[in-house]
């Protein structure tokens, strides 16, 4: 069992470095999908490949929502404070079945507003918005008690000034424990495994492919995780690092967070009472995508 794991584990890494050089020259279009949200994602830096639980996990890695022990149900509500002409927002369910495993479903959406419009002679012609949305639906359960996979397919729509596109994305995600006693896990996912966004105006594009392994380990009697993520996608650069420490004090009601996403400094903090709702809270600082940034979400469990 254990050598079929690290063979596919293998695999699947090699088909992600293969899979980058044959697509980051052509990858465009709706890149937020793979950045590292909602808060407590952030908070880490990004490194929750194998950490993420609940009604945030799929945005993370579709195996790993069987990471939910909270409660059967939460309902996720999120949002990005960016500048003023940016936003980011999500609501996202997850349920734990008796017999399917888990599932989930979001709708998560970017938007810029007042993107200036300029004719052929750079002379301004007034103003346009960008529009980008996601309706997704994942599905994970445990092969084994070592072995979990899970996947996410989504539904994308993007509006560009007067024109429109719609597409797909599939996300294909892994999460392995490789010893019974330590609490260690490893982890991959296929971000926009398969993608495409067709606009009317016959152009396509690809969202950008954004493969990733992670790690993390957790003392046991410990509510402490450390992580370190890697990105493969030279889209971006090379082999750009994701790191974060997280911890919990007072009867693990407070959550401190600090993280790394390859040269953007992170941190974050929550507030859990008992098993009915968190309050998740991320700054990002200097992101070049997006600016500094706040992100605030509130989970609720029934």
């Amino acid at each position: 069992m254990t050598n079929r794991v690290f063979k596919t584990l293998a695999l699947l890494a090699l088909t992600t470095l293969l899979f980058t050089q044959d697509t980051a020259a052509v990858s465009g279009g709706m890149d937020w999908l793979g950045l590292p949200l909602p808060a407590r994602h952030g908070g880490m830096g990004g490194a929750v490949l194998t950490l993420s639980e609940g009604a945030a996990a799929h945005f993370a890695n579709p195996a790993a929502l069987t990471n939910m022990r909270q409660a059967k149900n939460e309902l996720l509500l999120g949002h990005l404070f960016l500048r003023e002409d940016r936003s980011f927002s999500l609501v996202s369910y997850a349920r734990q079945t008796d017999d399917s495993g888990f599932i989930a479903c979001s709708l998560s959406g970017f938007l810029v507003q007042g993107i200036e419009k300029r004719n052929a002679l750079g002379e301004k012609e007034g103003t346009f918005n960008n529009v980008e949305m996601a309706v997704s639906f994942a599905h994970a359960r445990a092969l084994s008690y070592s072995l979990r996979s899970g996947i996410t397919i989504s539904h994308l729509h993007q509006k560009l000034g007067t024109n429109q596109a719609n597409g797909y994305a599939m996300d294909l995600g892994l999460i392995y424990r490789p010893f019974l006693t330590y609490d260690l896990l490893l982890g991959a996912n296929l971000k926009n495994a398969i993608a495409n966004l067709y606009w009317d105006t016959g152009a396509k594009d690809r969202p950008s492919f954004t493969p990733c392994l992670g790690l993390s380990y957790s003392p046991l009697g410990w509510p402490v995780s450390v992580a370190l993520d890697c990105v493969i996608n030279r889209r971006w650069g090379e082999l750009p690092l994701r790191a974060g420490i997280e911890g919990w004090v007072y009867e693990e009601r407070i959550g401190l967070r600090l993280g790394w996403n390859d040269q953007l400094l992170t941190s974050g903090l929550s507030f859990k009472q008992d098993n009915r709702y968190r309050i998740d809270y991320c700054f990002n600082y200097h992101s070049s995508y997006l600016d500094d940034g706040h992100a605030l979400d509130l989970s609720f469990f029934f």
